[in-house]
């Protein structure tokens, strides 16, 4: 349990253009979630945020080879991970031929490999923590690709095919998250519900970042998973 009154809280965020902000002139989800666990914990808390567009998997496990972010992350107590989107390749979801996106020809085995690699980043970042406390947050997508009605304009074929990949990919990182000790946060939920919802009002023009209110959402969702982990003190 992140214990409180005790010290600084220190999150440190990796992913892609998601955490680190894109697309939104707003302060991304990672900075908004120090304020809500400082309030949980009484702590004041820092977040320093490592996240950039366009990564891969593939670059943040690389970036965690860094002497300077294996420093961070034996001080922090909460690590964000929300990565994978761009291991994708996003025009194959407009073609027919990829209705079943899983398949070998389409995006089976960039899905496979995107696990192998979160199991490894789990893995490392793991073995790069202090604190008996500390936790691992890995984030799910409400979309790997566009959304709300911005994806809806690519038409029928495209909204089935990345509905169907972000479904496997929020699986795979919720088996990794199991696996590794880490905690899943669902992000369908705050943004579709039922995933009937349009997820318009929490996009940014783009269809593919969230804005202002698509990162408070998503900084809660972060919060509401080391809730239900039991990680934060009632």
């Amino acid at each position: 349990m992140l214990a409180a009154g005790s010290g600084t809280l220190r999150i440190v965020a990796l992913g892609d253009s998601v955490p680190s902000g894109a697309g939104c002139a707003c302060d991304p989800f990672p900075e908004l979630t120090g304020p809500l666990l400082a309030e949980r914990t009484g702590r004041q808390a820092a977040v320093d945020n490592l996240a950039a567009g366009g990564q891969t998997s593939a670059d943040v496990l690389d970036e965690l080879r860094d002497p300077d972010v294996i420093a961070r992350l034996r001080r922090a107590d909460v690590v964000i991970v929300e990565i994978g989107a761009n291991d994708f390749d996003e025009d194959l979801a407009d073609s027919p031929d990829c209705a079943d996106p899983l398949t070998a020809a389409c995006d089976g085995p960039a899905l496979a490999e995107t696990k192998d690699v979160l199991d490894r980043i789990t893995g490392a970042i793991a073995a790069q923590q202090r604190s008996a406390d500390a936790r691992i947050v890995l984030m799910g997508y409400w979309n790997v690709f566009r959304d709300g009605q911005v994806g809806a304009s690519r038409g029928a074929t495209y909204v089935a095919a990345s509905a169907k990949l972000t479904d496997a990919f929020n699986d795979v990182v919720e088996d990794v998250a199991k696996a590794g000790g880490a905690i899943y946060a669902d992000t369908v939920t705050p943004f579709k519900g039922d995933g009937t919802r349009d997820a318009t009002f929490a996009l940014a023009p783009d269809g593919n970042h969230p804005n202002e209110v698509g990162h408070r959402l998503l900084a809660q969702a972060v919060v509401d998973s080391l809730d239900r982990a039991g990680a934060l003190a009632r």
